[in-house]
């Protein structure tokens, strides 16, 4: 199906963010983290940045491995409302 020109206006487009990551402010977080580092040589704020990325992608391999079953918490929890909220749809 293609889209006429109203399919690529600003109004078309949804607002809402599509990744959890930029919903949880993972921007805000990571300036947060580094702004002490920020005056710091180049190097020093290199490695400490280094450092708390590795960090942060080895808590979430964690919680990963932790994790069972095959949809994360999050989707899960998306498709339980909207499940809930199925019962009221009708067929058209």
């Amino acid at each position: 199906m293609v889209l006429g020109s109203y399919g690529w206006t600003r109004s078309a487009f949804s607002h809402k963010s599509k990744l959890d990551s930029i919903c949880n402010n993972a921007y805000e977080v990571f300036n947060a983290k580094i702004k002490d580092a920020r005056a710091k040589p180049i190097i020093t704020l290199l490695e400490e940045v280094r450092m708390f990325l590795m960090q942060t992608i080895a808590k979430n391999k964690v919680k990963l491995n932790n994790h069972t079953g095959v949809l994360t918490p999050v989707i899960k929890s998306r498709l339980e409302k909207v499940r809930k909220e199925s019962k009221n749809w009708k067929p058209i």
